[in-house]
């Protein structure tokens, strides 16, 4: 590929951006009443998918930091949805 740093930049981008939709598409779901009550669970399950997605098209291009913030992402997202797991099964 000629341009692939256009392209790992691009994807990247789409990918951060995405990701940051769905955690708060999350968020939003469990702070309002929901019609789907595992709302929450199924935006961080698809958040998580756009990473391993991004991870595999850029393989041997994304950089450190890159991967880093990315799974900084999905890593709150999913601990936040562990947490609310802890609540509910607490109660």
């Amino acid at each position: 590929m000629e341009n692939y740093s256009y392209f790992y930049q691009a994807v990247t981008k789409i990918a951060e951006d995405r990701i940051k939709e769905l955690v708060q598409h999350a968020k939003d779901a469990e702070a309002g009443d929901h019609v789907f009550p595992e709302a929450g669970s199924y935006f961080r399950a698809c958040a998580q998918t756009v990473y391993f997605a991004w991870r595999d098209i850029t393989e041997g291009w994304h950089t450190a930091s890159d991967r880093e913030r990315l799974e900084d992402l999905v890593d709150s997202a999913l601990l936040d949805d562990a947490e609310l797991h802890r609540e509910v099964e607490s109660e």
